[in-house]
């Protein structure tokens, strides 16, 4: 299986977005979602929400009525339009790295034959997962040339390799759990 860990703002929007959700953050923006559906398309991968918009699907799931639960189904709405279903969701530490909540989520689920992954983020913070980061700008979002970069990383065999090198099973989770919801 292959893997998208996708964040939302500086991906599938930017700064200069006109479409925003209810409450005013900034929502998909069309060109950016089919970039992402493109790379899909030509990968077949899944997508995980590593975005910190995963927490209002936590507060969904937990009955909470509030404005990031109501935006985050707005996205799952979106992304389901174009055949995008989100399978699962990173847990949130309360002190952590980006990367090392990704890490935990894959070391969570290895009985999915996990092949190869891709992180499309607009941050950095992708320790020890950094060299599957296909970083976006906040000023741009998902662009052609960040979208050919990710379907190389995704049909390659980097991942597999890192795995079988012990390089996964060496990294280090910071922090308390907050969160954690798999949907697969």
């Amino acid at each position: 299986m292959k893997l998208i860990f996708l964040d939302v703002d500086g991906v599938l929007n930017h700064a200069g977005c006109k479409v925003h959700t209810p409450s005013g953050y900034y929502f998909v923006e069309e060109d950016r979602l089919q970039l992402l559906c493109e790379i899909i398309e030509a990968t077949g991968a899944k997508v995980v929400l590593s975005s910190s918009w995963r927490k209002g699907y936590y507060d969904y799931a937990a009955g909470k009525k509030t404005s990031d639960a109501t935006d985050y189904l707005l996205l799952e709405q979106k992304l389901a339009e174009c055949g995008i279903e989100i399978i699962g969701y990173t847990p949130m530490f309360d002190t952590a790295y980006r990367g090392s909540e990704i890490a935990a989520w894959i070391k969570e689920h290895q009985e999915l034959d996990i092949e190869a992954i891709l992180i499309l983020d607009d941050d950095k913070d992708m320790k020890p997962l950094s060299s599957f980061l296909v970083r976006t700008s906040f000023f741009n979002g998902l662009t052609k040339k960040n979208a050919a970069r990710s379907i190389e990383i995704l049909n390659s065999t980097a991942f597999r390799k890192f795995v079988q090198q012990g390089r996964l099973d060496q990294s280090e989770t910071r922090g308390s759990v907050l969160h954690s919801r798999v949907k697969i």
